[in-house]
Order: C-alpha cells, then structure tokens, then sequence
C-alpha cells in the first residue's frame, strides 16, 4: 500500500466512522425495482428494456462512504439520473463500494454512465468535503477506474412477436 498517493492516515479516521457497518452485505434490489425490470421505456425513436447493475469502489477501496460522505453520493447520483434521464430503480451504498441498479435509453452505454456518475459524485464530495480531498491531495481522482457491470431483464419470445404483431405497419 505504500505505492499509492493515498494519505492513509486521514483514510484510517474516516474508517472508523464506518466501523460496525457491515460492508460484505449483498446487495438488496428494492421491492419497487422488481416491478420497474419489466417495465418497457420509450423515447422518440426507440423502445428498450435495458437495465444495469453497476458497481464501484473508491480508489484502493478505501471504506470511507459512511455518512455524511454517503447522503451526498445518494443525492449527486439521484440528481444526475434524472437530469439525464435515466430511472435509478435501486441504490446501495457502502463503506467500500456503490451498487446502482439503473434503465438507460440504448443512446448511453455503461460506461457513459458510469463515467458520469464518478465524475460528478467525486467532484461533489471534494468540492463539499476537505477531509475527501486530504484523502488523495497529490490526485483528483476518488474513485477506481474499473466497474462491474450486469445486466437484467426479461422479454419472452411472446413479449418479441406482441411487438412486432402491434407495430407492423409503423415502420
């Protein structure tokens, strides 16, 4: 651990306001996103089923996302979700690392997203929160660069000719 740029020190006191919290637990999809999987989007010009799990960690999994750190993350990620249009179906956060179950349109990829989503939950937390920016003072990046993404969902080869079947003729 002596590589990184990471000041462990201010890493160690943040911990401990996670001690107790216990951050292996799975993630828990909400009751409503159970009904949101199934539920076909439209936009414009096209008609999708896609919903992703992502997942993310800080740099060096630092298990630092306990509260105040973690009311921001929720409301930043809430926020940019909806200013860009995409349904958070279920959100978890941990000391150590972020689960997001989100429906994007086709136009945004995971990685978009994701990219999105780091970018403006670690510039709030920095920008609100000296203590994160003592965390990694040589760098500006919080977050690892690498993410788990799955996908779920659920369409039938009834669901596929009912579509085609009532859109013949529009196309």
């Amino acid at each position: 651990m002596a590589r990184t740029k990471t000041n462990w020190k201010i890493v160690q006191q943040l911990q401990q306001n996670a001690a107790g919290i216990d951050y292996k637990e799975h993630f828990q999809l909400a009751e409503n996103a159970k009904v949101e999987i199934a539920t076909v989007r439209k936009t414009r010009h096209s008609v999708y089923n896609i919903n992703y799990h992502l997942v993310w960690i800080p740099k060096t999994r630092m298990k630092v996302l306990a509260k105040p750190f973690d009311g921001q993350v929720r409301e930043t990620i809430m926020r940019v979700c909806a200013w860009k249009g995409w349904t958070a179906m279920s959100l978890q956060i941990m000391p150590d690392h972020v689960h997001l179950f989100v429906s994007a349109p086709p136009k945004w990829s995971p990685s978009e997203i994701v990219g999105s989503l780091k970018a403006w939950t670690s510039r709030e937390l920095r920008k609100r929160f000296a203590i994160i920016r003592q965390t990694r003072p040589e760098t500006e990046d919080f977050w690892a660069t690498s993410y788990y993404c799955g996908t779920a969902g659920h369409v039938s080869a009834e669901v596929v000719a009912r579509y085609i079947r009532e859109n013949a003729g529009k196309y």
